[in-house]
């Protein structure tokens, strides 16, 4: 205790000497400035010696970043270290090691900081406690983890995560899943939160309204009329299904038969027109005359081969339709007609 406390007096002695000899062309800080910086610093390293941890982590913190250099550097490491923040001053402790210190004062104080630093840190990373992340019932790769509000990488899901003693909150998102956990941590602990999805309901469809977003219980059908049997608003969907099976067949059916009609009647024009050139064109010869007909009789041909097959592809896809289309309580018929001028199906559904 008596050589923590010498060594607290000699930095408090040596910090003061150093803030007040810094030299006017360091940094590129105006005089004002650096006065202001000298001022702030003291008033930290004071308020460490007395106790008052939290004044002097924000005095420190100014002056550091005014005059950054490994003396006050270390001094701001060891204000949040009092504060509990040991992840913070684990940091700083290696920035101060790390700091340059050419024409940063007295050389020798700037680098016994540093020295004093590497050792402190040391001694501090065996008290920062570490938590665990377990993630189970779903991909590592499709869930992202938050603790107290910060993104965790993957790499590290299942690596000891440090952190800051006290309680934690880990909330783990996989889709629209989100599960959340805590844990209190204390100065050098490595404690494992599990969070299992397995376990976790999923969310409910988006919905108007449900009941699982009041938390109340989902409403019951109506008595089943027979022992075991149950009736729910599930079976309405197939219904719904097989109308609209049956709207469409019949929709192919009206444009099959059109077809079909279409095909019929180019055709009857197609061989009349083939009746006439085979009286005005003897051995399947035809003058200039005839080149109307020609035209005529190979157009009515072409319609009429394009209407019988798209018709009768059309027609016969949509009598499948109504023949494989769930039955319900209304009774459906499809019959097939033909008449002088006209032919199709008819049907009731």
């Amino acid at each position: 205790m008596q050589t923590r406390t010498s060594r607290v007096t000699y930095w408090a002695v040596a910090s003061a000497a150093l803030l007040f000899s810094w030299p006017e062309t360091s940094f590129a800080v105006d005089t004002a400035t650096r006065a202001a910086a000298r001022d702030i610093g003291m008033e930290g390293v004071e308020a460490y010696e007395a106790g008052d941890y939290l004044k002097a982590k924000e005095r420190l913190e100014r002056a550091y970043a005014v005059l950054p250099v490994p003396s006050l550097a270390l001094w701001s490491a060891r204000a949040l270290e009092k504060n509990g923040l040991l992840l913070e001053a684990s940091e700083r402790y290696l920035e101060a090691t790390r700091l340059s210190t050419e024409g940063a004062g007295e050389a020798q104080v700037q680098i016994d900081a540093q020295a004093e630093a590497e050792e402190e840190r040391d001694a501090l990373r065996a008290r920062i406690p570490k938590v665990i992340v377990d993630i189970q019932g779903a991909p590592l790769e499709e869930v992202e983890v938050m603790i107290d509000g910060a993104a965790v990488a993957r790499a590290l899901y299942g690596a000891g995560r440090p952190s800051n003693p006290g309680e934690i909150k880990v909330v783990a998102k996989w889709g629209e899943r989100e599960i959340a956990g805590k844990v209190t941590l204390k100065e050098g602990d490595e404690k494992k939160i599990s969070l299992n999805f397995n376990n976790s309901a999923a969310p409910p469809p988006a919905r108007a309204s449900t009941p699982e977003s009041t938390g109340a219980p989902a409403p019951q059908q109506e008595a089943p009329t027979q022992a075991g049997a149950t009736s729910s608003p599930q079976d309405t969907p197939p219904r719904r299904s097989g109308s609209g099976q049956r709207v469409v067949g019949w929709i192919g059916v009206g444009v099959g038969s059109a077809g079909l009609v279409f095909g019929g009647i180019t055709g009857f024009l197609a061989m009349q027109k083939n009746d006439k050139l085979s009286e005005n064109c003897p051995d399947r010869v035809c003058g200039r005359e005839s080149k109307v007909d020609r035209w005529m009789y190979n157009n009515f041909r072409i319609m009429s081969s394009a209407g019988l097959i798209a018709g009768g592809v059309v027609a016969a896809t949509g009598i499948t339709l109504l023949v494989t289309a769930p039955k319900n309580e209304s009774t459906a018929f499809v019959s097939p007609y033909v008449g002088l001028s006209s032919a199709g199906v008819k049907g009731a559904f």
